[in-house]
């Protein structure tokens, strides 16, 4: 269903693309859906190393169902900048998850995760969204039309 997740300009599949990134560095995410079918349903989760979620998609610019295209966040035309990795060293966690209808779990926590204003209820919400991501990987693998991905890359703090 994902034919491929990019970020750096790279494909990613997963850890063993780990990079370093620094503060002052920039980057976006490309979610290629190209090879799905003619729509989808996509949510895709930044968790910093301070433990604070943020949703990338859906956004402002892509709203759920998604026709089959390449998807680039931050949406540059909408944003005035990329993504930063946070001052704090860390590791930060990219989770994507694709499906060919909606679920309904997952538009609420998405909806609810991009309008939070409390840092505190935000990091709990992102603790739904991570129980949520270990109960959809104990699914069983032939449930097909569901895809989920993961990447974590390293931030070296301020340099």
């Amino acid at each position: 269903m994902v034919d491929e997740l990019r970020a750096f300009g790279k494909p990613i599949s997963g850890i063993d693309t780990c990079q370093t990134l620094t503060p002052k560095d920039e980057f976006s995410i490309t979610v290629d859906l190209t090879g799905a079918r003619p729509e989808s349903y996509a949510y895709l989760f930044l968790a910093d190393s301070a433990g604070n979620w943020k949703v990338l998609l859906p956004n402002k610019a892509y709203s759920n169902p998604l026709r089959a295209d390449k998807y680039t966040v931050p949406d540059l035309i909408d944003f005035k900048g990329r993504l930063h990795p946070p001052s704090r060293p860390g590791v930060e966690k990219l989770f994507l998850v694709v499906a060919r209808w909606r679920i309904p779990v997952w538009e609420d926590l998405s909806s609810s995760l991009a309008a939070e204003t409390d840092p505190n209820r935000a990091r709990d919400l992102g603790d739904q969204v991570e129980a949520r991501l270990k109960l959809e990987n104990a699914k069983p693998a032939s449930l097909k039309g569901l895809k989920l991905g993961d990447l974590e890359f390293n931030d070296s703090g301020s340099q």
